[in-house]
Parts: structure tokens; sequence; C-alpha cells
């Protein structure tokens, strides 16, 4: 039950969203209803995609990943739920991760979010040092052929100021009392 809802939740966020926002370098930090706040990079392909993180007021030291792509291929669906593992490589250093992957039809385009993924420390601290990041689908390869580019860029110029920007707004939203 708890899933469903950060899925929903996630699945609604640019419904729920405030109006302010803010930009530090390549990152934004958007707040969202209910004490939740995104920090993410879009695409530099595709300035539709997204690679981010999600905090909210029960935990504001936790970062949830939050990745967003798109299909022209509503097959996707077909793997609601289901885990895709991505290669991150991150300034010349490589490693893989599983995420499961929830879809939303909007029209000809599928929007798909990579989400339940909790980042550890070590995986925060990479992208700290960092200044690039290729993100790259591995599987499942049923999964793959339904994207017509197969790996996506994004900028690390400004993750850690943003971070810190979304931790101190979620921490600011807690202490107001807004759950």
């Amino acid at each position: 039950m708890n899933k469903l809802l950060i899925i929903l939740a996630l699945l609604l966020l640019p419904v729920l969203s405030f109006a302010q926002e803010w930009t530090i370098k390549d990152w934004n930090v958007q707040p969202f209803s209910g004490g939740r706040v995104l920090f993410y990079a879009h695409g530099t392909v595709v300035h539709g995609h997204q690679f981010g993180f999600l905090k909210n007021t029960k935990d504001c030291d936790t970062d949830i990943l939050l990745i967003s792509l798109g299909s022209f291929d509503k097959k996707v669906k077909d793997f609601d739920g289901e885990p895709v593992t991505f290669s991150i490589e991150v300034d010349g250093v490589e490693f893989q991760i599983s995420v499961n992957v929830f879809s939303k039809n909007t029209g000809s385009i599928t929007i798909m979010t990579f989400t339940n993924f909790v980042a550890k420390e070590d995986f925060t601290n990479f992208l700290i040092k960092g200044n690039e990041l290729n993100l790259k689908i591995v599987e499942p390869k049923e999964f793959i052929k339904y994207f017509d580019m197969n790996n996506e860029t994004f900028s690390l110029i400004g993750f850690t100021a943003a971070r810190k920007k979304a931790k101190d707004y979620c921490e600011e939203t807690k202490n107001r009392g807004a759950l």
C-alpha cells in the first residue's frame, strides 16, 4: 500500500507542484504539496528527460531516485512495476542499478518514472564528485527496443547546491508542520 501511494504521488507530481521553483546551475528544485521536494536535471539529449531525487518531510535526509524518460511506443506500459537495470557512468566510472518502472500515457508519448531506489551515501557522494552522468538502459532487452535512443546524459553541475536547497526546504516545511 505504501509503495502504491508513492507511485501515485510521483505520477501526479506535475499536477501538485507549487509555482515556486529554483534553478541552481544545471539543476532545478521544485517543491510539491504534502512537504515533498524534487531536485533534478534535464537531459542534454532530450530536455524532457529528468534525473533527480525526491525528498519528503518524513525523512529529509533520504534521497529517493527519480528518473523520468519518454517513449512513443505505448507497449512500455507492459513493463509497469518491473525492474529495469541502468548503467550509470559518472566521469568514466560505471556501475549498475535496478529500479522499478511505472508509466503514464500522455497522448502520443508514454512517460516512464523509475523510482523506489533509496540512494545510499556512497551513491550521492559519487554524484557530488562528478561533472556529468551518462545513463543507459541495459535490461530487460525486450524493454530497450521501445526507445528511439537508449541513453541520456545529465549534467551534475549544481547537484550539491540543489540537494542542499531541497534538504533545507524539506526541513523548513517539516518545522512548519506541513506534513
